[in-house]
């Protein structure tokens, strides 16, 4: 399945340089796979089948509208738009953002409401909305083109709208607006226990919208690579699933049973959270291990035919077909990479024994070396990533990692709390407190990373390239230690024949080939 990804994303690379006719990549697939069908040896059969499928994902990518050329012209002078919200919107500290469809127009408004109060449940998805404003075609800041980054998701230009310059026309019912209302009860309830810098954390981190955060913080998770841990993703997801898994698992639930019940829960943060990329993502992925091993339960498959890295594959390939252009969304690419290098180099399930020390000295220490060779890993997926776009590799990851990781997990459970218990009043007072306690020390803790020697260091393409490539390496050659050896004439053992049997039958010659299995027992192999 990694090739099919591989084949995928090059084919929707490929059709920003190339410009291919829509009955060219058709004829071009159909005759791949054709030759594919006709050829017999298996090595060519593949790369014919990746050589249709990549001119099918070019074809894909060729399908998405683009802004056309006259409606950026006409962007200055629009001032005012009638049309409909179509995003969760992002509360900052005294403005509300959100994307509108307009009534009349085949592209997208990215809207900045100036609200002094910015309080939540001032704006819904699906609200029906009269703006007044001037809107404006962004250009290229600090070396990043911002125009193109908002092309991709589909909107052409910005508008900026005072407090007075907004007026609702009624609203669209639909499941992204019921689910944006518990989102934005939710936030209401946590905007009224917690300080401002507090609440921008909290939205944050259980709610992956980093629009209230200060410049400062984000430079400090970006210096320090825990970026990540603010954008709702992987991570979040496992903590969550393991805890609830934990539960299910004390009440004696099967496999069978825990998995589509968990997978209910998945479907439910997702549609509360909103579709973030990263977190649609990460939830794709699970769905496709639970399935398996739902599967393998109900002994319809091996379980050791779950390979989660083929799942995270199969989860990017969907996401691509679904939206191309998020092949370019660098919280895509860093989801992927980081999520790779966790499957591809994580640390071992059993450790040694270490029975001369003391129990709570074994598990501290076991535990911290899990943290960092789990940072460690996820630090060698997203590296590459980190210095093809930003320029610099991040050196104290791995360490600061093993103290913010634990952190995080946490703050997020307490936070999970807290807004589960938030209709309960001096319960929900005490949670919630809790809850900024643990954002200051986790915030604390970054900040202070951010100011060790040498906490980045410059880097350029080459240098990605370089990284990405040792990180390849050295995944195949795991890989290959991994697999089991060919099988010699060593692993052949005599067997002992039932005595009972005649002795004309019992073939007691040494050069009887009944009497020789295979020792493939002795052989333990990883699934």
């Amino acid at each position: 399945m990694i090739l099919v990804l591989l084949a995928v994303a090059t084919g929707t690379a490929a059709e920003s340089h190339v410009a291919a006719p829509a009955a060219a990549l058709c004829g071009g697939a159909a005759a791949f796979l054709l030759a594919a069908l006709a050829v017999r040896r298996a090595a060519p059969r593949q790369v014919l089948l990746l050589l249709s499928l990549a001119a099918l994902a070019m074809l894909r990518a060729g399908a998405v509208s683009h802004t056309p050329e006259g409606l950026a012209l006409r962007a200055p002078h629009i001032t005012e738009v009638v049309g409909t919200v179509v995003s969760y919107p992002s509360l900052g500290r005294d403005r509300i953002r959100f994307v509108v469809q307009p009534d009349h127009l085949p592209s997208r408004f990215l809207v900045t409401w100036e609200r002094p109060d910015a309080a939540a449940g001032a704006i819904h998805c699906g609200d029906r909305v009269r703006l007044a404003g001037r809107a404006q075609q962004e250009g290229t800041f600090a070396g990043f083109d911002y125009r193109h980054y908002l092309e991709r998701q589909g909107i052409f230009a910005t508008m900026r709208v005072e407090s007075s310059g907004l007026e609702r026309c009624g609203a669209r019912p639909g499941i992204l607006r019921v689910g944006d209302h518990v989102r934005q009860a939710l936030l209401a309830s946590l905007q009224q226990r917690l300080t401002v810098d507090e609440f921008a954390l909290a939205q944050s981190y259980v709610f992956g919208d980093r629009y209230a955060l200060t410049d400062e913080t984000e430079e400090a998770f970006a210096e320090t690579g825990l970026m990540h841990i603010l954008a709702v993703s992987g991570m979040h997801l496992a903590v969550l699933l393991a805890g609830a898994w934990w539960i299910l698992r004390r009440l004696g639930a099967r496999a069978a049973v825990s998995y589509p019940v968990l997978a209910l829960f998945v479907l439910v943060a997702v549609w509360i959270v909103g579709p973030w990329v990263s977190f649609v993502r990460s939830a794709l992925l699970f769905f496709f291990v639970a399935a398996g091993s739902v599967l393998a339960d109900l002994g319809l498959t091996l379980r050791r035919s779950v390979r989660p890295m083929n799942a995270l594959a199969t989860a990017a390939v969907v996401v691509l077909l679904i939206d191309p252009q998020a092949l370019y969304d660098i919280g895509f690419q860093l989801s992927v990479a980081a999520t790779a290098g966790l499957l591809a180099f994580a640390p071992p399930r059993g450790w040694p024994a270490l029975r001369m020390w003391p129990r709570p000295i074994v598990f501290a220490a076991r535990a911290a070396a899990s943290l960092f060779l789990v940072s460690l890993a996820a630090q060698a997926g997203a590296a590459p990533i980190l210095a093809v776009h930003f320029g610099k590799v991040q050196v104290w990851t791995a360490i600061t990692g093993m103290v913010a990781i634990p952190l995080s997990s946490i703050a997020l459970w307490i936070g999970v709390v807290a807004l589960a218990v938030s209709p309960a009043g001096p319960l929900a007072d005490a949670a919630a407190r809790l809850f900024g306690w643990t954002l200051q020390a986790f915030e604390a803790v970054v900040a202070a990373a951010a100011h060790l020697p040498w906490t980045t260091l410059p880097a350029d393409g080459r240098v990605g390239v370089w990284l990405g490539s040792l990180a390849v390496c050295l995944y195949c050659a795991r890989h290959a230690l991994d697999s089991p050896p060919l099988l010699t004439g060593a692993d052949l053992v005599p067997v002992r024949r039932d005595r009972a049997r005649p002795s004309a039958t019992r073939g007691d010659g040494p050069g009887d080939a009944g009497q020789w299995r295979l020792a493939v027992d002795r052989r333990k192999t990883r699934s």
